[in-house]
């Protein structure tokens, strides 16, 4: 009878034992397929023989050190904006935000999403040759490119992101819309669906004040860190004073950038500016500090360049308030 009672006993360990690296292996596995892939670059064979306490030693040398404050408590930062966001585009670390979530108009900002959504159909450096029309001539703002005079769809666009020409949108929306900017609008609101930017919605391509356009700081930082990953290229443009476009008869038509920071801020990788009457001033922007990018979204600025003041004001801010340890 002992030796059946004995049997039992060991049958029980066993099993005990077999569950317990059982349960092992699921850890690991449900840590490799983390979205910081912790373990991901760890070897396959031989993973169920580490212990949690090496995977954790490892997730920990892995993932991205945070910024930390300076002081204990760290003062407000003293900007005109009713509506800010700054956020560590590596880490997605919010070092600072206020009414972020609030809806509003987001004025030529809008122009960021116009841009990639038509890069989602266009290869940069085709240099398609596109005329302008007068239907697009018609919208509010610079008339730089003339009606009948062709341009490419790269100058285009950098009128979009310099001057924040709105002549260029309308018509871009237009080429893109297969002659119907509604169904380019469609295709804008769609691109914000994919970039997870649920609290906007998008009526037309260029930002001026229209009923049912509205974002949000939050919405406009995802679309930020989008195009900062993705297209290198527009922020080459945005990092110019100017740029000059040339119409396929050879007209050269001068594209000032609109951003007063360039050459002002010396840490700027770029950024988009955005003025109307409802959404106030505007503007996204990217800096690097101690190595990091970081957006800096401002929203109903007062009028008068305090987007670009409020803009300056955070960057120091930042600086004086948060280091990244050695």
């Amino acid at each position: 009878m002992k030796y059946i009672f004995a049997t039992f006993i060991l049958i029980i360990f066993l099993l005990t034992m077999s569950i317990h690296q059982g349960s092992n292996a699921v850890s690991v596995q449900d840590m490799q397929s983390s979205k910081f892939g912790i373990i991901h670059n760890l070897p396959v064979d031989g993973m169920e023989e580490r212990s949690m306490d090496e995977v954790l030693s490892i997730s920990t040398e892995i993932l991205p050190i945070q910024f930390f404050p300076r002081q204990e408590t760290i003062p407000e930062p003293e900007i005109e904006a009713s509506v800010a966001l700054i956020q560590d585009l590596e880490t997605g670390q919010i070092l600072y935000e206020a009414n972020s979530y609030d809806r509003y108009q987001l004025a030529s900002i809008t122009k960021l999403l116009t841009a990639v959504t038509i890069m989602d159909e266009y290869q940069w450096g085709t240099n398609e040759w596109i005329p302008m029309t007068e239907s697009a001539a018609n919208t509010y703002g610079s008339n730089a490119f003339l009606v009948g005079e062709s341009f490419t769809i790269e100058d285009l666009i950098r009128g979009l992101l310099l001057p924040s020409n709105n002549i260029a949108a309308t018509r871009l929306a237009e080429h893109f819309g297969e002659g119907n900017p509604e169904l380019f609008m469609e295709k804008m609101n769609q691109k914000a669906q994919l970039l997870d930017m649920n609290q906007s919605k998008f009526v037309n391509p260029h930002g001026l004040d229209q009923d049912g356009q509205y974002s949000t700081a939050a919405d406009i930082m995802k679309l930020l860190d989008y195009v900062y990953s993705e297209y290198p290229e527009f922020w080459e443009i945005m990092r110019q004073d100017q740029v000059v476009a040339v119409s396929q008869s050879g007209r050269e038509v001068v594209l000032r950038n609109s951003n007063q920071l360039v050459g002002d801020l010396p840490n700027l990788q770029g950024g988009k500016t955005g003025f109307t009457y409802d959404a106030l001033e505007t503007l996204a922007s990217v800096i690097v500090v101690q190595d990091r990018p970081i957006g800096i979204v401002v929203m109903q600025s007062p009028i008068g360049g305090f987007r670009f003041s409020d803009t300056k004001k955070l960057s120091e801010w930042i600086e004086a308030s948060y280091e990244l340890p050695l």
